[in-house]
């Protein structure tokens, strides 16, 4: 393979069009797939041959690439004599959006067998995540773990292949992070070993990580006993504990794993009473 030409590695951010045209009339196929869309360091806007089937400028570009240019231009800041290369490539993500703490499976093509030195990333709301944790892995798919810190709010999720002097990186899919919002519980008076339903919205279909459902207040903070979980329903059982204590109004919330923080809403309430 030759060397990438001086435009690869300085200069502004432009877009390269998947018929490989470049600034100096070559062939952005030579040092990338001809499927990327990726985002590369070019030395201004330049003149040649191929600029204008080649090149996109800023103010044509729409918000979603810009988007993508300063995610990928944040990773290429890091190791700035490396160009982005784009060998996976994502052909969906489910679901397309969830809560923290639920499984993504992401379908497509060359992940490769196994991940090696290869991670899933996202970046959005002025943080980034470099590697999210999977669960799976093989050639045409992958099951990953949204983390359970992250703010609510619109992401970009990529696949990025470290690799000496290079980091290959797939195209860029929309995520969107939704919190848990619980808009009822019943019954409203309960004791140990009873059945709560909780409603609401954004639960997720499946759990991936240990988040949890928990009852709070007075002091409190207890695991409830899952029974059933559902993207708008929710099955616990009030366990045995003697922080609960009779008479008082307690509230459910989503808490996130090895953290006493609420993903959820907590102004759902029951009131705890003795078994009769």
């Amino acid at each position: 393979m030759p060397s990438p030409p001086r435009w690869f590695n300085s200069g502004l951010l432009h877009m390269v069009h998947r018929d490989g045209g470049n600034p100096e009339g070559g062939h952005a196929a030579d040092y990338c797939r001809p499927e990327c869309e990726a985002v590369i360091m070019t030395a201004g806007r330049g003149s040649g041959k191929g600029m204008e089937e080649g090149m996109v400028h800023e103010g044509a570009r729409t918000m979603r690439k810009m988007r993508q240019a300063l995610l990928v231009s944040m990773i290429m800041l890091l190791n700035p004599a490396s160009p982005v290369w784009a060998a996976p490539r994502i052909s969906s993500v489910s679901p397309t959006s969830g809560p923290p703490g639920s499984c993504l499976v992401i379908n497509g093509s060359e992940f490769g067998a196994t991940q090696g030195t290869k991670t899933v990333a996202m970046a959005g709301m002025g943080r980034s995540v470099d590697s999210l944790r999977v669960r799976s892995w093989s050639d045409t798919k992958i099951e990953a773990e949204i983390p359970s810190n992250i703010e609510a709010g619109r992401y970009e999720l990529l696949l990025l292949e470290h690799r000496p002097r290079r980091t290959f990186a797939s195209n860029l899919v929309p995520l969107t992070i939704v919190m848990p919002r619980i808009t009822d519980i019943s019954p409203g008076t309960a004791a140990e070993g009873d059945t709560l339903w909780v409603k609401g919205a954004n639960f997720g279909d499946r759990l991936c990580s240990k988040t949890h459902v928990a009852i709070g207040g007075h002091g409190a903070h207890v695991d409830a006993t899952l029974v059933s979980w559902s993207n708008i329903g929710i099955t616990v059982r009030i366990p045995k504990s003697d922080k609960l204590k009779p008479g008082n109004r307690y509230y459910l919330g989503i808490s996130a794993e090895r953290d006493a923080r609420w993903l959820s809403n907590i102004d759902q309430t029951f009131r705890f009473q003795e078994r009769r």
